[in-house]
């Protein structure tokens, strides 16, 4: 099963992707936790910032890569969390 913060992960890379879905919307987290979340994307290179940018925070970054690229490793690696399996 998924940590909460890689599928929350994983629903920002889908809004960026998908301009104005906001399926990360079904997440309660503050905007600092969103912040979060964005600088681990971009230091991972799945994300980059638009220069000159204007409008929602998810807006202003666009992919790095095309998103059926981006495996689940890489956003597990991104996030810095891991799988939990159950018995």
């Amino acid at each position: 099963m998924l940590d909460k913060r890689t599928k929350f992960a994983l629903s920002v890379l889908y809004d960026i992707h998908y301009k104005g879905q906001q399926m990360s919307s079904n997440y309660d987290y503050t905007p600092e936790e969103i912040h979060k979340c964005l600088f681990q994307l971009e230091s991972a290179g799945l994300i980059h910032h638009l220069p000159n940018a204007t409008g929602s925070a998810l807006d202003s970054y666009e992919l790095s890569r095309p998103y059926f690229e981006i495996t689940l490793y890489d956003l597990i690696f991104a996030t810095g969390e891991g799988i939990h399996l159950r018995a």
